[in-house]
């Protein structure tokens, strides 16, 4: 009996010892896994990331590995991937008259874009340019008085980010769209509209989004009769058409 005891004694804490497992991913990123794991662990038990070969390193008791490999089992799976169409347009009109000159201006902007984003990520597009605008001077700038002629450039682009979720058949995505463009007003001026929303899109359905337009217009004068009175009246518009199409197989490698 003593010699059963002294070998139970001597076996039980070997038993409990922790063990080291390195366990590799093929879908889920390691880094985006440590917390499912985490939950798993008992305290002195640990789990680290190896991101450069997809891996994940377990220190912890025998029965928790078993536990840990049917969870990696469960949630390491492809991610379905997410076609995202935008199509943008925005139209911009102005029109100023007076005493000395008249003049009328209209602006369209259209353009689509396409992107390939995993659901659970985000993915974002920009397409632009750089407008050189010759200035003679600029107005007390800061307040330092007129400040020296040149070129200045400006930065017109349009696109858009995403950050789609694929739940069964339909798509939630949060979408944020921005164009520019230049005025109808003249050279010098951008036009520049963004607008951030959450919407719920079943596989292949289109959505049309608009907002509704804008319009001011403004009067002056300058010493009565001298120098006259003028007016502009300047609208806008723009709408966002979106469409999602969930694609469950990765595209083919070229």
């Amino acid at each position: 009996m003593k010699k059963l005891l002294l070998a139970l004694l001597l076996t039980a804490p070997l038993a409990a010892q922790p063990q080291l497992k390195v366990f590799t991913l093929s879908n889920r990123p390691a880094a985006a896994t440590i917390e499912p794991v985490k939950a798993l662990l008992q305290p002195g038990e640990t789990v680290m990331a190896e991101e450069r070969l997809q891996r994940l390193i377990v220190r912890a008791a025998p029965e928790r590995m078993e536990q840990i490999r049917q969870l990696l089992e469960a949630i390491d799976v492809a991610a379905p991937q997410v076609w995202i169409t935008v199509a943008q347009s925005a139209n911009n009109s102005s029109s100023n008259g007076g005493l000395l000159q008249t003049g009328q201006g209209q602006q369209n902007v259209a353009t689509s874009q396409q992107l390939l984003v995993m659901s659970g990520e985000k993915g974002s597009i920009t397409v632009g340019e750089d407008i050189p605008q010759v200035q003679p001077f600029w107005n007390f700038a800061n307040g330092l008085g007129l400040v020296a002629p040149g070129v200045v450039f400006q930065r017109i682009s349009t696109g858009f980010s995403v950050e789609p979720t694929v739940i069964g058949q339909n798509v939630r995505l949060r979408l944020t769209p921005w164009m520019a463009y230049q005025s109808a007003q003249g050279p010098g001026r951008i036009e520049f509209s963004e607008g951030s929303t959450q919407v719920t899109m079943k596989n292949g359905e289109t959505l049309t989004i608009n907002n509704g337009g804008s319009s001011n217009s403004r009067q002056a004068s300058a010493f009565g009769l001298v120098l006259g009175f003028g007016n502009a009246q300047n609208t806008s518009s723009n709408s966002l058409i979106v469409t999602t199409v969930i694609r469950d197989e990765p595209p083919p490698i070229p």
